[in-house]
């Protein structure tokens, strides 16, 4: 896997990848010297920084050494290999968890047009299930003079869980004075919550 892969690990950075390089090289190593070019860079002023900024604190230390210009270049280094592995530890875990989810645009990455499809669907089976789940929950609420279930356990028919969330269920909080009654964990960027009166909202 190439270190560009790395890097780039759905995160934007502002290269100029249209670059020509050199007639030969395929497209995939031009990124891959931009990239190296950048990180060069990087960690020269990076170390720079390091140094200027630590012997500007210890100035009127005896305790507390100045620092060269070559020290700070290896704390520069081994922090950047530091970042390395986290990123590498992301991009591994993204693929792993999402294969091919994610395609490149231009200087970002974006969720290709299937995965996007399919999460789209995804967050509407979601909708739809806990429409229903207000449906039994309003049907026991009229059965019982108005009173809602202690838990869900108590609703007639199969368990609520979320759909394709493993058996993960919802908040519940049957209080009187909350708006919603149920709510998603945390699965994605949008959570559902259910009203009282039976509406789906978007939290």
């Amino acid at each position: 896997m190439m270190i560009g892969d790395f890097i780039l690990a759905g995160m934007g950075i502002p290269l100029p990848f249209d670059t020509e390089l050199t007639e030969v090289a395929t497209e995939p190593y031009k990124r891959q010297i931009q990239l190296l070019c950048f990180a060069g860079a990087a960690l020269l002023v990076s170390a720079l920084l390091i140094k200027v900024a630590w012997n500007a604190l210890v100035k009127d230390s005896t305790k507390f050494p100045q620092l060269g210009y070559l020290k700070s270049l290896g704390i520069a280094f081994l922090w950047g290999l530091a970042m390395f592995l986290i990123l590498m530890m992301i991009h591994g875990s993204r693929h792993v968890l999402t294969p091919n989810a994610w395609v490149r645009d231009g200087w970002t990455y974006r969720l290709n047009d299937e995965a996007t499809q399919q999460l789209k669907s995804y967050r509407d089976e979601r909708r739809k299930y806990l429409e229903s789940v207000g449906g039994r929950l309003l049907e026991y609420v009229r059965e019982h003079d108005g009173m809602w279930p202690e838990t869900l356990d108590e609703l007639e028919g199969e368990s609520i869980t979320i759909p394709g969330a493993g058996g993960l269920g919802y908040v519940y909080s049957p209080e009187q004075n909350l708006e919603t009654i149920l709510i998603e964990p945390e699965i994605d960027s949008v959570r559902f919550a259910l009203t009282r009166d039976g509406k789906v909202l978007v939290q």
